[in-house]
């Protein structure tokens, strides 16, 4: 299962999930298929259309980012939570034993995993900002290229 798919069947970080075929399709890729939209057949009202979606979704995405952060920094107190409850539920151990029989505990195996979902979730959500950050360029650059195209004709 994908990280998309953990975090949209987690109830509690549904809202945090990304369309990721939305987004693309919206921005004229289909990922699915390996699609994508000629850029030099368009016209600057095609690709300044193409540059404002991408910026309108790297600014949500940027909102879902900061909260997939908070989740994620909230998941990290929940495991330190429960490795220090079961740590001091066994003081005549050794730390070690004590730590590894703490890693063990059901309820922190089980916030471990949340934590390294949303861990890879927020890496995914953060190379998302920086490939849209390029594609918006893209468009902005071929935009300013037909533009200094008409001016000199």
């Amino acid at each position: 299962m994908s990280v998309l798919d953990e975090i949209l069947q987690t109830e509690k970080y549904r809202k945090i999930w990304i369309d990721s075929a939305k987004l693309m399709n919206s921005i004229g890729i289909n990922i699915e298929k390996r699609e994508f939209l000629d850029l030099s057949a368009m016209g600057s009202d095609e690709l300044y259309d193409l540059m404002m979606k991408s910026l309108m979704w790297m600014e949500y995405i940027s909102g879902v980012l900061s909260k997939a952060k908070k989740f994620k920094m909230d998941e990290e107190l929940d495991k330190d939570s429960i490795m220090n409850r079961v740590l001091a539920q066994s003081p005549a151990k050794k730390v070690t034993e004590a730590k590894a029989d703490a890693k063990s505990d059901p309820q922190y195996v089980e916030a471990h995993k949340r934590y390294n979902t949303l861990s890879a979730y927020v890496d995914y959500l953060e190379r998302l900002l920086v490939n849209l950050d390029k594609y918006h360029y893209v468009m902005k650059a071929k935009m300013e290229s037909m533009r200094n195209i008409e001016r000199k004709y």
